[in-house]
Parts: structure tokens; sequence; C-alpha cells
């Protein structure tokens, strides 16, 4: 599988105040959730169609060696199935029915049903009419043979959110996961360090680890999604810092990347990756409200 999601759970987050109103495309309305904790302000969300972004690629401020990438982010919780369903193909729609976990159904829906309403925003067309295929290691890319100076896009879920990044001037991935304390960190840390960093790992004081643990993870994850090949990679073969910077280089090379880490919200951490020697972080906001996150 690409992309190995590991999924936690933790207490519900307080969502805005207001109810939303989504955008109409070819007669479909968009799918609205509710913000959570981080989402800034309330009231009804604007129409997006007013208040267009431009496409992430195309900003004056970036170069041709610095990608600009557009991420969003939303709740899995505030729409139900029936609504998600209205923008699924029939393989996704089967997909969706062979869940057991009702709730892991609704994520299911609503994570691939948000997608194909902001991909349809970008691309100005029903989110029905999008159209997918899988890379080698099964990353889903845009069908139709598009050239590198395309749509790229990226997902990640946990802890009932989902993460989309878009670009237009680099293949991306993303990365999103929440600490609840549960995690072993004793455990999980020697599959996914490498030694040296395990070292380095282990020197830091107990208090720091967490935040340094899920820091390198999203790093990781977010890096191998870009080149297409998710934790197909052993991420013990990749080494990267860990240290709290506001941007790193990965890879070298046709497969060098740069990788930024934002924080949300308390708990969370994510991580963006473009097979750029630089990113640009355009906007950071929650979908489909548009407010601002950082």
């Amino acid at each position: 599988m690409y992309a190995s999601h590991r999924t936690v759970t933790v207490a519900s987050l307080a969502p805005s105040s207001g109810a939303g109103v989504g955008p109409i495309l070819d007669g479909a309305p968009a799918p609205v959730h509710r913000g959570p904790c981080f989402a800034t302000g309330g009231g009804a969300h604007p129409h997006l169609e007013d208040q267009r972004l431009l496409l992430p690629g195309s900003h004056e401020s970036t170069t041709p060696d610095c990608a600009a990438i557009d991420l969003w982010l939303t709740g899995l919780d505030g729409g139900d199935l029936p609504e998600s369903k209205h923008y699924l193909a029939p393989d996704e729609l089967a997909r969706a029915g062979r869940f057991l976990n009702t709730a892991a159904a609704r994520h299911y829906a609503a994570a691939r049903g948000t997608l194909r309403v902001i991909l349809g925003y970008y691309l100005g067309c029903n989110p029905r009419r999008v159209r997918f295929q899988c890379g080698e290691f099964g990353k889903p890319v845009l069908a139709g043979g598009r050239p590198s100076g395309g749509l790229h896009f990226n997902v990640s879920h946990a802890a009932g959110h989902a993460v989309y990044a878009v670009s237009a001037a680099a293949e991306v991935g993303v990365d999103i996961e929440c600490d609840d304390g549960r995690i072993n960190l004793e455990a999980l840390a020697p599959t996914i360090c490498s030694a040296d960093e395990l070292r380095q790992f282990q020197a830091h004081p107990v208090s720091e680890q967490r935040e340094l643990f899920f820091r390198l993870w999203t790093r990781k994850e977010a890096y191998l999604k870009c080149l297409g090949r998710g934790l197909s990679t052993d991420p013990r073969s990749l080494e990267m810092p860990m240290a709290d910077l506001p941007e790193v280089c990965a890879g070298a090379g046709d497969l060098r990347g740069s990788v930024q880490t934002l924080k949300p919200a308390a708990g969370f951490q994510v991580s963006v990756a473009a097979r750029s020697p630089r990113l640009k972080v355009q906007n950071f906001r929650w979908w489909p409200s548009q407010a601002p996150i950082l």
C-alpha cells in the first residue's frame, strides 16, 4: 500500500461557530465541514468563487527553484457519508462500502470527496469529473498524462482530520500526525530512525523526545510520499535533521527535495515536502472557509 497512515484518536476538538456555505461547482454543492479549534474566526463561510486563490506555483514571489504550495485542512467528522458519496466514483463507493468500521468508512468518503472538490476548485471542473491513476508505488495522481508543470497533490489524514497539499510547480508530499500520548516511542523510534538518528534522539531529554519524534516521522513520510514511494522505502534508510528548523533539505541530485514542518494545533504536526530545492507554503487554510490557520 502506498501511504500507511497510522490514525490515532484524540478528544473532540471544539468546532467553529459557523455552519458554513459551500461553493457550487457545476451545480453540485461542495461538502461543508466545521473547523476545529485551530480554525480562526466564525460565522458563515464565504463562497470560494468570490475569493479564489492564485494557483500555487503561479505566485509572483516564487522562483523556478522554489515551489509554491497551498495547504488545506479539514475535519472528517463534520459531514455525513451520504453527502460525501455524492462525488465519489463507483470504485470509491465500493471501497467505502467494504469498511467494517462506520467511522472509517465515513472518514474515507469525506476525505476522498473533499479531495475531489478541492481539485475541481483548482481545475475549474465538477468534482465528479476528476480522474485518478496510480504511480508505480500506488501514489494517486491526476489521470490524463499531465506534463510536469501540471497540478500535483497529496493527502494525509490522522485523528479525524485531513490535510491536502496542492502545487503547480513540483511533486509534493504531505503527512499529518497527532500525538495523543499513547504512542510507545521506545518501540516505534527504532522503526523510523537510522542508527545515528536513534542515538541523537535518545540523547535528548525525555521531555523533548515526543515532539522530536513526530517532527522526524512526518518529515520522512512527507518526503517519501513526494518521491512517490511512500513507506515502500524503509524510513531508516533516509536521514533528516530532527531540529526545529524553518526548512530542511532531503536527498540529492534528481531526488533533491525540501521539507517544512508546521504545528497547526497542540499535538498535531504537519510536514510538507516538494521535489524542489526550496518550497513556499503560499497558503495554509481551513477548507472550505479559507480561514487562515497560521
